[in-house]
């Protein structure tokens, strides 16, 4: 092995001489203003951080291979690995960008449960430039982040609005409400996807969006509509799945438990989300506004075995408040107008993330 306490202006190393390479860990149940990240980004806050502002987030399991670089401390959860590099070597950030062009996704994405093995992370080659060229790179960069993280914040400051005024809102509306259990007010329906293996590639490619856990947790943190998709099913798909309309909510069930936002598309999705449809005496909106304050509460609830997760059966009798139907209409129109806007702030966020990924491979490409 070389010595890297002096690195050459140019030169190859594996991953695993220039940085410590760690095991995320389970979100925990505080709450606060640290990202928690797993495979497929951010889906959650806790209190303090598990990784320092330097540290690279690989998915693990799910979405293998991903690459995410919050440059900020955050909380990598169990899905994922996280990379923290020696910055005497080189810059967080630009080993952060040669990551996401390693095409790190590989082989083990054809078995049954994608997922990365560490030694595939240790054992990487990396060819780095000077470190003063690294910098450059950074630098420039890092205008286009400052941006992203400057919606970011927005997006945080909408979210404690929203959820504030929520709970100021169902508050206000005690004195005409009442509690009912979920079955009495929904249908609750499994998602479906009987073929194994899962990821079988005759089954996709299609026009038909196919939903993941990790849209739902995404899309309930960041305004409760699922908006985008990143996977689609074939008619052959279909065939084994089952495609639920525009305004079902969707609530996960495995891993990410309870967190809801409802379809703005026609999309199909597994049997590890419950699609809930509502009933003529509830608000669709209301009822999924509603179900995003008891995320916590159920994922304490959850039954904890080999992984955590809950079913229809935890479902049906969960306890809802229910106010007057014109009083949800008039929550949901306020709520509605938050959401708007926590919406637009992300959608800048992502607009400019895919700005900033097109111009770290240009700068890349310029450097290796």
């Amino acid at each position: 092995m070389r010595s890297t306490t002096s690195p050459n202006p140019s030169a190859t190393y594996l991953l695993g001489e220039i940085a410590t390479i760690k095991y995320g860990k389970a979100k925990p149940a505080d709450l606060g203003d640290v990202p928690v990240i797993g495979s497929g980004g951010t889906y959650g806050y806790t209190a303090k951080p598990l990784a320092d502002e330097k540290a690279i987030i690989v998915g693990r399991k799910g979405t293998a291979g991903s690459v995410h670089f919050p440059n900020i401390p955050s909380w990598p959860s169990d899905t994922t690995f996280f990379v923290q590099p020696n910055a005497e070597i080189v810059e967080p950030e630009f080993l952060a960008c040669l990551l996401k062009t390693a095409q790190l996704s590989g082989e083990h994405a054809r078995t049954t449960m994608p997922s990365l093995q560490i030694s595939q992370l240790t054992e990487l080659q990396v060819h780095l430039p000077s470190l003063d060229e690294q910098r450059l790179i950074s630098s420039k960069i890092g205008v286009v982040r400052t941006a992203i993280e400057a919606f970011e914040v927005e997006s945080r400051a909408v979210a404690a609005l929203r959820d504030s005024l929520l709970k100021k809102l169902l508050r206000d509306a005690e004195g005409s409400s009442k509690v009912v259990e979920l079955q009495s007010i929904a249908r609750i329906e499994r998602g479906r996807f009987t073929h194994r293996p899962r990821n079988d590639p005759n089954f996709y490619g299609g026009d038909i969006p196919f939903i993941q856990t990790g849209d739902i947790t995404r899309s309930a943190c960041t305004g409760g509509k699922v908006r985008t998709h990143s996977q689609s099913l074939n008619e052959r798909g279909l065939a084994v799945s089952r495609l639920f309309p525009s305004g079902t909510i969707a609530i996960t069930i495995a891993a990410n438990i309870g967190y809801a936002a409802m379809l703005t598309f026609p999309a199909a999705f597994p049997d590890s989300i419950i699609a809930i449809t509502p009933d003529e005496t509830m608000n669709a909106d209301f009822l999924n506004m509603y179900l995003s304050t008891q995320q916590a509460e159920m994922d304490r609830r959850a039954p904890k075995g080999t992984q955590k997760n809950i079913n229809v059966e935890f479902l049906r009798p969960w306890p809802i408040v229910v106010p007057a139907l014109e009083i949800q209409r008039s929550i949901a129109r306020s709520m509605n107008l938050v959401e708007d806007e926590l919406a637009a702030c992300v959608h800048q966020a992502t607009a400019l993330r895919i700005l900033l990924d097109s111009i770290s491979f240009e700068l890349l490409e310029s450097a290796l």
